[in-house]
Protein backbone atom coordinates (compact mmCIF):
# COMPACT_ATOMS: atom_id res chain seq x y z
CA UNK A 1 0.00 0.00 0.00
CA UNK A 2 1.54 3.35 -0.98
CA UNK A 3 2.19 5.43 2.11
CA UNK A 4 4.15 8.43 3.30
CA UNK A 5 6.05 8.82 6.57
CA UNK A 6 6.64 12.42 7.62
CA UNK A 7 9.78 13.68 9.38
CA UNK A 8 8.14 13.12 12.78
CA UNK A 9 7.27 9.46 12.09
CA UNK A 10 3.54 9.82 11.37
CA UNK A 11 2.28 7.46 8.63
CA UNK A 12 -0.22 8.66 6.00
CA UNK A 13 -2.14 6.57 3.47
CA UNK A 14 -4.38 8.13 0.83
CA UNK A 15 -7.25 6.19 -0.75
CA UNK A 16 -8.89 7.95 -3.69
CA UNK A 17 -8.25 11.37 -5.16
CA UNK A 18 -8.67 14.62 -3.17
CA UNK A 19 -9.89 13.06 0.10
CA UNK A 20 -12.48 15.08 2.04
CA UNK A 21 -12.26 13.04 5.26
CA UNK A 22 -9.22 12.25 7.38
CA UNK A 23 -9.35 9.16 9.59
CA UNK A 24 -6.92 9.24 12.52
CA UNK A 25 -5.55 6.88 15.15
CA UNK A 26 -2.31 6.68 17.10
CA UNK A 27 0.45 4.08 17.05
CA UNK A 28 2.25 4.72 20.31
CA UNK A 29 1.59 2.86 23.51
CA UNK A 30 2.05 3.42 27.20
CA UNK A 31 4.48 2.57 28.58
CA UNK A 32 6.74 3.37 25.66
CA UNK A 33 9.29 0.79 26.78
CA UNK A 34 8.40 -2.78 27.71
CA UNK A 35 10.59 -5.24 29.61
CA UNK A 36 12.56 -6.03 26.43
CA UNK A 37 13.28 -2.39 25.52
CA UNK A 38 11.76 0.27 23.26
CA UNK A 39 8.86 -0.91 21.11
CA UNK A 40 9.98 -0.78 17.46
CA UNK A 41 6.89 -0.25 15.27
CA UNK A 42 7.39 -0.40 11.51
CA UNK A 43 5.44 -0.70 8.26
CA UNK A 44 6.02 -4.22 6.94
CA UNK A 45 4.34 -5.93 3.96
CA UNK A 46 1.39 -3.54 4.12
CA UNK A 47 0.91 -3.87 7.89
CA UNK A 48 2.00 -2.14 11.07
CA UNK A 49 4.27 -4.54 12.93
CA UNK A 50 7.07 -4.79 15.47
CA UNK A 51 10.52 -6.24 14.94
CA UNK A 52 9.29 -9.52 16.47
CA UNK A 53 10.94 -9.12 19.87
CA UNK A 54 7.92 -7.43 21.47
CA UNK A 55 4.14 -7.08 21.07
CA UNK A 56 2.53 -4.17 19.22
CA UNK A 57 0.23 -3.47 22.19
CA UNK A 58 -0.82 0.00 21.01
CA UNK A 59 -3.49 1.67 23.14
CA UNK A 60 -5.40 2.55 19.98
CA UNK A 61 -4.99 -0.80 18.27
CA UNK A 62 -8.74 -1.06 17.64
CA UNK A 63 -8.66 2.29 15.84
CA UNK A 64 -5.68 1.20 13.77
CA UNK A 65 -7.39 -2.09 12.92
CA UNK A 66 -10.54 -0.26 11.78
CA UNK A 67 -8.51 2.09 9.60
CA UNK A 68 -6.47 -0.73 8.06
CA UNK A 69 -9.70 -2.59 7.28
CA UNK A 70 -11.16 0.56 5.71
CA UNK A 71 -8.02 0.96 3.58
CA UNK A 72 -8.28 -2.68 2.50
CA UNK A 73 -11.92 -2.03 1.48
CA UNK A 74 -10.93 1.11 -0.49
CA UNK A 75 -12.95 3.52 1.65
CA UNK A 76 -11.89 6.95 0.31
CA UNK A 77 -9.99 9.14 2.74
CA UNK A 78 -6.69 10.30 4.11
CA UNK A 79 -5.57 7.91 6.86
CA UNK A 80 -3.24 9.29 9.54
CA UNK A 81 -1.44 7.01 11.98
CA UNK A 82 0.05 9.41 14.53
CA UNK A 83 2.98 8.94 16.92
CA UNK A 84 3.51 10.67 20.27
CA UNK A 85 -0.14 10.74 21.44
CA UNK A 86 0.78 9.36 24.86
CA UNK A 87 3.36 12.15 25.25
CA UNK A 88 0.87 14.97 24.66
CA UNK A 89 -0.36 14.52 21.07
CA UNK A 90 3.09 15.37 19.70
CA UNK A 91 2.62 13.65 16.33
CA UNK A 92 -0.77 15.17 15.55
CA UNK A 93 0.33 18.62 16.73
CA UNK A 94 3.40 18.41 14.49
CA UNK A 95 1.21 17.31 11.56
CA UNK A 96 -1.22 20.19 12.19
CA UNK A 97 1.67 22.69 12.23
CA UNK A 98 2.87 21.32 8.88
CA UNK A 99 -0.67 21.20 7.45
CA UNK A 100 -0.43 24.53 5.62
CA UNK A 101 2.30 23.15 3.37
CA UNK A 102 0.40 19.93 2.75
CA UNK A 103 -1.70 19.48 -0.38
CA UNK A 104 -4.57 17.95 1.65
CA UNK A 105 -5.25 21.15 3.60
CA UNK A 106 -7.53 22.38 0.79
CA UNK A 107 -9.61 19.19 0.45
CA UNK A 108 -10.07 17.63 3.92
CA UNK A 109 -13.28 18.93 5.52
CA UNK A 110 -13.78 16.49 8.41
CA UNK A 111 -11.65 14.36 10.73
CA UNK A 112 -12.81 11.13 12.36
CA UNK A 113 -10.55 10.10 15.26
CA UNK A 114 -10.73 6.43 16.21
CA UNK A 115 -9.74 6.72 19.85
CA UNK A 116 -11.55 7.01 23.15
CA UNK A 117 -12.12 10.33 24.82
CA UNK A 118 -11.09 10.56 28.46
CA UNK A 119 -10.61 7.53 30.65
CA UNK A 120 -14.13 6.42 31.59
CA UNK A 121 -16.51 5.96 28.65
CA UNK A 122 -15.67 5.02 25.11
CA UNK A 123 -17.74 7.09 22.71
CA UNK A 124 -18.60 6.85 19.06
CA UNK A 125 -20.00 9.78 17.13
CA UNK A 126 -22.07 9.35 14.01
CA UNK A 127 -23.17 12.60 12.47
CA UNK A 128 -24.51 14.60 15.40
CA UNK A 129 -25.48 11.56 17.52
CA UNK A 130 -23.05 10.47 20.24
CA UNK A 131 -23.43 6.90 21.50
CA UNK A 132 -21.71 5.94 24.78
CA UNK A 133 -20.53 2.36 24.49
CA UNK A 134 -20.42 1.34 28.14
CA UNK A 135 -23.33 -1.08 27.67
CA UNK A 136 -23.71 -4.13 25.44
CA UNK A 137 -26.65 -2.58 23.58
CA UNK A 138 -24.63 0.50 22.67
CA UNK A 139 -21.58 -1.56 21.70
CA UNK A 140 -23.78 -3.46 19.26
CA UNK A 141 -25.05 -0.15 17.89
CA UNK A 142 -21.48 0.96 17.22
CA UNK A 143 -20.66 -2.35 15.52
CA UNK A 144 -23.78 -2.05 13.38
CA UNK A 145 -22.75 1.48 12.44
CA UNK A 146 -19.27 0.22 11.46
CA UNK A 147 -20.84 -2.52 9.34
CA UNK A 148 -23.02 0.12 7.66
CA UNK A 149 -19.90 2.17 6.92
CA UNK A 150 -18.18 -0.84 5.38
CA UNK A 151 -21.16 -1.74 3.21
CA UNK A 152 -22.06 1.80 2.07
CA UNK A 153 -19.04 4.05 2.76
CA UNK A 154 -19.92 6.86 0.36
CA UNK A 155 -23.46 7.18 1.72
CA UNK A 156 -22.22 7.24 5.33
CA UNK A 157 -19.51 9.80 4.60
CA UNK A 158 -22.06 12.09 2.94
CA UNK A 159 -23.67 12.47 6.41
CA UNK A 160 -20.53 14.18 7.66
Amino acid sequence: MPHRIDSFGNVFVQVGQSPTVMFASHMDTYPLIDDVGPVDIRWSRGMLATDGTTNLGADDRAGMALMIDMINHNVPGLYAFFVGEELGRLGSINAAEQWGANRHSDTVRAVVAFDRRGQRNITHQRGIETCPTHSTKNCLRVERTWNELRSRPKRWLMRL
